[in-house]
């Protein structure tokens, strides 16, 4: 079954390794909205995303609503 996505596949892998602007994109926003999902800047991250898609003249942008829990670390302690 797999096969059949063998060759779109391939294109992808292909276009991923030729061009590492969707690379850069993704660590500068790793590295300015942090890792975690479950905290504010995870919304913040979402909403910037879209907007660097459509400025970087991509088409067909979609955001798809997201629900981030809003966490907040406790105090730290040990026994």
């Amino acid at each position: 079954m797999a096969d059949q996505y063998r060759p779109v596949a391939g294109k992808l892998i292909d276009a991923a390794l030729a061009d590492t602007e969707g690379y850069n994109r993704l660590a500068w926003l790793c590295y300015r909205h942090g890792s975690r999902l479950s905290v504010p800047r995870a919304r913040e991250g979402h909403r910037v995303v879209g907007g660097t898609d459509e400025s970087a003249g991509l088409s067909n942008v979609r955001i798809i609503p997201a629900k981030v829990p809003h966490w907040e670390r406790g105090g730290d302690r040990a026994a």
